[in-house]
């Protein structure tokens, strides 16, 4: 469960609500539109998985899942643990109705190399680790 977050330098901008991974494209999908964030949540729930900012997890969930991989410390512990957790039956949801603000950088210009580093690096292990079969080729 993860509230929506919001930009911490703009409070009226949402950044993130639910997310969905494009397995063709190696990319994940960020849903913002609240109406679209519950259509996704609805119609595909266990596609869902949340930002880890400020996120709670069940303990019997962990117990059954596993903990967050330390490989993926800062990017894609979140991607990897929503698609986890899915395949194990469980599902991810937002709360509409709460709000956490988070700092946003846009541009590769804005994070320092040793983050650039661990972004790309963790792209790579997480697809490479949880892309499904019928999608394995276009790695």
């Amino acid at each position: 469960m993860s509230p929506i977050l919001r930009n911490s330098d703009d409070c009226a901008s949402i950044v993130r609500r639910v997310n969905t991974h494009n397995w063709v494209d190696s990319a994940s999908n960020r849903v913002v539109e609240i109406e679209e964030a519950q259509g996704v949540r609805e119609r595909a729930p266990h596609s869902v998985w949340l930002d880890g900012t400020a996120i709670l997890f069940r303990v019997k969930a962990l117990a059954q899942t596993g903990l967050l991989d330390d490989r993926l410390f800062a990017y894609y512990d979140d991607d990897d643990i929503g698609t986890r957790l899915a395949r194990q039956g469980w599902y991810s949801r937002c709360v509409f109705t709460a709000t956490v603000y988070h700092e946003v950088r846009y541009t590769y210009e804005e994070y320092p190399l040793y983050l650039i580093y661990l972004l790309q690096r963790n792209h790579m292990l997480f697809y490479y680790k949880n892309t499904p079969a019928p999608y394995r080729s276009k790695l």
